[in-house]
């Protein structure tokens, strides 16, 4: 309870206080039935000559502590309310359905996803299961701490959880599972000549202090490197040591020459 003085032209106020209550449970009011009301429950009652409509993800809903009111929209009829839940339905679908769009156009599932021991730890449930780099074929042991595998493939905790999930394709990197095309990991390597990005430069590292970053496309390497590709392009093309403070360093391994005799 608030109290305030009337001369400051201030009225005393009351906080009503809600209190759970099963469905079944309330007192002066005949539960009716549920109906679906988008992401939530749309559970109905009938008291004092009116139908009123609490909405809650679970059987329990909120009363007012003094009257035990049911706290929801009131109208006249259940078919009022049944419109009313259509409504809260036709939004959420809609509203569901674009984040689907969204979600797919993005990124794309092109592995099954494992099965998984969630009981187990990470590092002991992703034993011998791998991330790999569809463009560069690099492959991050999963079973390792998370913010390594996040840093290592510079992508979000929120998207490697996609990827594992979903068997989604994401900034290049997919889990290394049984391909949704047919294809073993070694067909498509040899198959994928198609994809645009210059092979001469795999195995180019642009290291700044402690960040190491691969060549992977020219898009995406210029992109996470902050500068424009045709920057990028120039400087490995021009085969200069060094572009945007980034040192330019070739790691690929060359045969080893026959032991002589």
């Amino acid at each position: 309870m608030l109290y305030f003085d009337r001369s400051s032209r201030y009225e005393k106020i009351y906080m009503p206080k809600f209190l759970p209550k099963n469905k079944n449970e309330v007192e002066h009011y005949e539960f009716i039935k549920t109906v679906n009301a988008g992401s939530s429950k749309g559970h109905i009652f009938l008291g004092a000559n009116e139908y009123i409509m609490s909405l809650s993800k679970s059987d329990n809903i909120k009363v007012e502590e003094r009257s035990l009111e049911p706290v929801g929209f009131r109208r006249k009829t259940i078919e009022e309310l049944e419109i009313l839940a259509n409504k809260f339905q036709d939004t959420f679908d809609q509203e569901r359905k674009i984040k689907q769009i969204n979600s797919s156009s993005k990124y794309s599932r092109v592995v099954k996803p494992p099965v998984l021991k969630q009981h187990l730890f990470w590092t002991d449930r992703m034993v011998d299961k791998y991330l790999i780099n569809v463009v560069t074929g690099e492959e991050i042991h999963l079973a390792i701490v998370r913010r390594d595998i996040i840093n290592k493939a510079n992508i979000t905790n929120h998207l490697l959880d996609c990827i594992i999930r979903d068997g989604l394709e994401a900034n290049n990197w997919t889990y290394k599972g049984e391909r949704l095309d047919g294809l073993s990991w070694e067909e498509y390597f040899k198959t994928k000549s198609h994809y645009k990005t210059n092979f001469d430069y795999i195995g180019t590292y642009f290291i700044k202090g402690d960040k190491k970053i691969p060549y992977r496309t020219l898009r995406s390497t210029a992109f996470e490197m902050g500068i424009s590709h045709e920057t990028l392009r120039l400087a490995l093309k021009n085969n200069q040591s060094e572009v945007f403070g980034y040192k330019i360093i070739k790691e690929k391994t060359e045969p080893e020459s026959p032991a002589q005799s």
